[in-house]
């Protein structure tokens, strides 16, 4: 006889920073496993920041350690949206993109806390600020997927494994390694890379 499998939700109550600006009008949020930790990592919008959250190994329970508001800078290319990545051995967390600086965001260390800005990546064709984003590990390296908020344009960086330039490509440095202008997307569109059977998908 078949067995049936279930999976179900248990609720364990709420995470709050404390502070109104992290706390409300969450955007997105992305879990990473850093050094032997894994961290929830939160964002809110423009006008908000990044909260950082240590998870038990059982997840029942997150502990703050660290928080970082959006400033002049870096709220003006803060998109709501964020991804952890990793450069060269550097672990990055995307939450950004500007017109000439490109992907934005910023470095982690090895306990997690949130570190300097970084420009990741030159990207040609953005507004300044992106609506999704979504992340595929493979073996040359990591594919970031994101989705221009003011053209609705889908593109996608390769950001090698050994670091260096992000899209070096023959269109010139920092273009995008493809980009659909076919099809353009709303605001609120969302995306999600899944492997099935060793082959990558975009959804």
């Amino acid at each position: 006889s078949k067995r049936a499998w279930f999976m179900y939700l248990q609720w364990q109550g709420y995470l709050s920073t404390g502070q109104e600006a992290l706390d409300v009008d969450l955007r997105d949020a992305t879990i990473a496993t850093i050094g032997n930790s894994t961290y929830l990592y939160t964002s809110t919008g423009v006008n908000g920041g990044v909260a950082v959250y240590e998870l038990s190994a059982q997840g029942t329970t997150a502990q703050l350690v660290d928080q970082q508001f959006f400033n002049g800078q870096t709220s003006a290319v803060a998109g709501g949206v964020v991804e952890v990545v990793e450069m060269g051995g550097q672990t990055h967390l995307v939450f950004g993109s500007a017109p000439g600086d490109g992907l934005v965001g910023y470095s982690l260390s090895g306990q997690g806390n949130i570190g300097g800005v970084t420009s990741l990546v030159p990207t040609t064709g953005a507004t300044g600020q992106m609506s999704a984003m979504a992340v595929a590990n493979t073996g040359g390296g990591t594919l970031i997927y994101t989705i221009d908020a003011g053209t609705g344009t889908l593109m996608m960086h390769s950001l090698p494994q050994s670091g260096g330039q992000i899209g070096a490509t023959p269109d010139g440095a920092g273009a995008p390694v493809a980009q659909s202008t076919a099809i353009t997307f709303s605001a609120n569109t969302q995306i999600e890379t899944v492997s099935v059977g060793g082959t990558a998908f975009l959804l």
